[in-house]
């Protein structure tokens, strides 16, 4: 597959994953109350470390989304705004070179429901879950238990420098078609491992690992916690 037909790939599949979870937040925001405790507040900043790892056994073309990866100095949220079950941010993503991205976002921690704005890319941060939830519950209530949504597989007790924290962990396992190739014969399976603080919701590591069928390659993505005004991490 040629690099302009890959990034067409990447790119679609982001469109339409924006429409969907732009709808999804315009029709949640109609809603009148929200049964989910909301663990960050306006002012909290959470910032982490981002590196990408790209592997295959033939040559390719890596996408340059997937580059600015391991070029990021460092990948800043802070909450702007809490409505619940709403909750709105902004992203400083800063590069190795002293250039910046910045963007707005959203999600409904209800349903999943997300929105990413700006150039936020292919990896749209989509980490803040609703506090307290129980071991074995779906992480957001309001949807149904499907792939996107399974329950939370395991509760552990980590130890940070300002104390132990109970982190919930998820898998999460879809499959990506792309929709330009008639023959549905182009594909990627993705992994995504999550652990995030049950006290506040956030999201302390993500690991995506894309495995696409045509070329033959993996590209993995790991997001870590690395500072916060909220949770001393080191």
């Amino acid at each position: 597959m040629s690099k302009k037909m890959y990034l067409t790939f990447i790119v679609l599949i982001v469109l339409i994953v924006a429409s969907i979870t732009a709808f999804c937040l315009l029709y949640s925001n109609q809603e009148k109350s929200s049964t989910v405790t909301v663990g960050v507040k306006v002012g909290d900043v959470f910032t982490y470390q981002l590196v990408g790892f790209a592997n295959s056994h033939v040559d390719f073309d890596v996408p340059e989304n997937f580059v600015d990866i391991n070029n990021t100095k460092y990948y800043q949220l802070e909450i702007t705004k809490v409505e619940a079950p709403i909750v709105s941010y902004a992203v400083t993503w800063e590069f190795n070179n002293g250039t910046k991205s910045n963007y707005d976002g959203m999600i409904n921690l209800e349903d999943g429901c997300f929105y990413a704005g700006g150039n936020a890319g292919v990896y749209e941060y989509y980490g803040i879950y609703a506090a307290n939830l129980a071991n074995g519950s779906l992480p957001r209530s309001g949807a149904p238990k499907d792939e996107f949504n399974p329950a939370i597989s395991e509760t552990q007790i980590v130890s940070y420098p300002d104390g132990d924290r109970e982190i919930h962990f998820l898998h999460i396992e879809y499959e990506e078609y792309d929709i330009t190739d008639q023959t549905f014969t182009r594909w990627g399976i993705t992994h995504d491992y999550v652990s995030f603080d049950k006290q506040t919701g956030i999201m302390v590591n993500f690991k995506s690992i894309k495995i696409y069928n045509s070329p033959e390659i993996i590209l993995e993505v790991e997001y870590a916690l690395v500072s916060s005004n909220v949770l001393k991490v080191s």
